[in-house]
């Protein structure tokens, strides 16, 4: 487990991580496979900031410079997400 995560910051990290799930369900509802990559690929990185992220140097704000911020600038709902981890 990320020992430098608070609990408010993990929970802010499943929410980010049921709200993207949810996105990219109706993505692929909607046959936008370049919007399910999108996501997924920043997304799938997600547990291993809370499982690991501390060996590999990721706080809250290095996962979302690395992951989240690129997302925003293709999906602007992204934004919201990182926020919320942000002010966990």
């Amino acid at each position: 487990m990320n020992r430098t995560l608070s609990e408010s910051q993990i929970d802010a990290a499943l929410e980010v991580l049921y709200e993207g799930l949810v996105a990219l369900r109706m993505a692929a509802m909607a046959g936008d496979a370049g919007t399910c990559e999108a996501i997924s690929d920043a997304l799938h990185n997600l547990p291993d900031l809370v499982r690991v992220g501390d060996k590999r140097g990721w706080t809250v704000e290095r996962f979302v410079y690395l992951f989240l911020s690129p997302l925003a600038e293709r999906k602007p709902e992204a934004a919201a997400w990182a926020a919320k981890l942000r002010n966990a």
